[in-house]
């Protein structure tokens, strides 16, 4: 029998593409990201990696939690599109969005949300 936390990996995984483009945050080159696998595939160009996705019909979102997936791995919350707004932002849940100084939390690592929260769950 599959246990929850393998199913819930495999349907996250059925939600994101095969593979997407992204900026990697260090060279800011576009490289490519495969569904699965550690690390990136570098194209040594400066492409826009949002048209690229955008013609391969991949969301904001996608392109976030597969970013996540490759880097902290995909078993992570991090790797599921759900856990992303529509422009690819982390959602946060807790009592307000507006204030997140009362007591909201990073839907991807639960850590408290504030001006400097950047999530690497």
């Amino acid at each position: 029998m599959e246990s929850e936390d393998i199913r819930a990996t495999r349907e996250s995984m059925q939600k994101l593409p095969q593979y997407c483009f992204v900026t990697h945050p260090v060279s800011l080159l576009t490289v490519k990201l495969i569904r699965g696998v550690a690390g990136f595939t570098a194209l040594d160009s400066f492409l826009d990696p949002v048209a690229l996705n955008a013609s391969l019909g991949i969301t904001k979102a996608q392109a976030e939690a597969m970013l996540a997936g490759s880097m902290f791995g995909w078993y992570t919350r991090a790797a599921d599109p759900d856990t992303y707004t529509a422009e690819g932002r982390p959602i946060v849940t807790g009592r307000s969005a507006k204030h997140p100084s009362r007591g909201d939390r990073c839907s991807l690592c639960g850590a408290p949300m504030n001006v400097n929260h950047q999530c690497g769950a």
